[in-house]
């Protein structure tokens, strides 16, 4: 009779430690302590490579927003495991944008072509034609989502200076390019269908 109660005995699930928050926390945010706790989680439910202890925090900031009892991943974080979901061999490339009103349509994942420009002279009258300098590259992480404040350009300010600031992920060579074309032109962004 005994072989027949401990038959009925319900199973002992499996867990494992995660790390959660333990409230919502902004992108940008650097969590801390107060911020996260330790929930014993059924084994393989939690993402792969989530972290499992406060003292794996790092004091990065959060690259997106995490909700109470969200877990706690290497990719949470501006790191570069972070533009390594983008793929093999992929960059993050920063770059700042002429205008922040545009930058601050974009959110992380969104697809889009790079455009730089020539300024026109002051009082030149003179127009401008843009190239295309990136194409078809993701947006990894915007200036609002890291806490970077961009502030819109007035005449006669520098792209180089001012804007709002995103990173892509980019090929090693394309970086190059948007390096080279951020020294004398404005750069701007248009989004392309997923």
């Amino acid at each position: 009779m005994l072989v027949g109660a401990g038959a009925l005995r319900p199973a002992v699930a499996m867990t494992e430690p995660v790390l959660v928050a333990i409230r919502d926390l902004a992108p940008g945010t650097r969590p801390g302590p107060g911020d996260v706790e330790v929930r014993r989680w059924p084994v393989g439910l939690a993402a792969a490579g989530a972290l499992t202890d406060i003292s794996q925090l790092s004091n990065r900031p959060l690259a997106t927003a995490l909700s109470a009892g969200d877990p706690l991943t290497p990719t949470r974080f501006v790191s570069p495991a972070l533009v390594a979901t983008y793929g093999a061999g992929m960059v993050a490339t920063p770059v700042r944008l002429a205008d922040a009103g545009t930058a601050a349509l974009l959110r992380e994942g969104d697809l889009v072509d790079v455009l730089a420009a020539l300024p026109a002279a002051a009082g030149s009258g003179a127009t401008t034609s843009a190239r295309v300098v990136a194409s078809a590259v993701r947006v990894v992480l915007t200036g609002a989502s890291a806490g970077v404040a961009g502030d819109q350009l007035s005449p006669g300010d520098s792209a180089m200076t001012n804007g709002s600031l995103v990173v892509l992920a980019t090929t090693p060579a394309v970086a190059a390019a948007l390096a080279g074309a951020a020294v004398t032109s404005r750069l701007s962004v248009v989004l392309r269908s997923q």
